[in-house]
């Protein structure tokens, strides 16, 4: 498992109020309204990666 940390990039869409462009906000608005993945700062864990591959017998 790798851990998905928040990087600078990260923070246009999914950063606090002053991170986000009124452009923006309004899109996520209209594309996601339940949207609650925003006010993360840079180093916060968002997620995580698993791969599973199954052994050969």
């Amino acid at each position: 498992m790798k851990a998905i940390g928040v990087a600078p990039v990260c923070l246009s869409c999914h950063g606090g109020t002053e991170k986000i462009s009124d452009s923006v906000q309004a899109r996520i608005d209209k594309l996601y309204p339940h949207d609650k993945a925003t006010g993360f700062k840079e180093g916060d864990l968002r997620g995580a990666v698993s791969i599973k591959q199954p052994h050969d017998k």
